[in-house]
């Protein structure tokens, strides 16, 4: 499980070089858990090359936020490296990297953990 339990946390995604024709797009489905509620949102994102950019945005005070999926679609002309980390203020901890071909999707869940299913839909 991916847990982002602090206002300082968030998930963040690079590229290893620069996108050819299209950004990767990313979805992250997670659900925020506070003393009273549960409740589950989706964050949207692209890439935009070597920068790294923020894929889950870090909870508000109070607030444990679980990472339910996570999906990385690469769109691009061309094969990518793409890397996920962890940010906790300004460290960053690498939590995967992997080479996606052209059409390869990244996922994660719960249950499978990360995953590359190919343009296919073979894992």
């Amino acid at each position: 499980m991916i847990r982002l339990d602090t206002v300082n946390r968030s998930l963040t995604l690079f590229l290893g070089g620069a996108q050819v024709t299209a950004p990767l797009q990313i979805v992250v489905s997670y659900s925020d858990q506070t003393s009273t509620t549960y409740l589950g949102s989706t964050q949207l994102a692209n890439s935009n090359g070597t920068t790294p950019v923020t894929i889950c945005s870090a909870p508000i005070a109070s607030v444990i936020r679980d990472i339910d999926m996570v999906t990385v679609l690469n769109t691009d002309s061309a094969t990518q490296t793409v890397t996920i980390q962890l940010l906790d203020t300004a460290t960053t901890y690498k939590i995967i990297t992997v080479t996606l071909l052209v059409g390869d999707k990244l996922t994660y869940t719960h249950g499978s953990a990360w995953q590359v299913v190919n343009n296919s839909g073979n894992i």
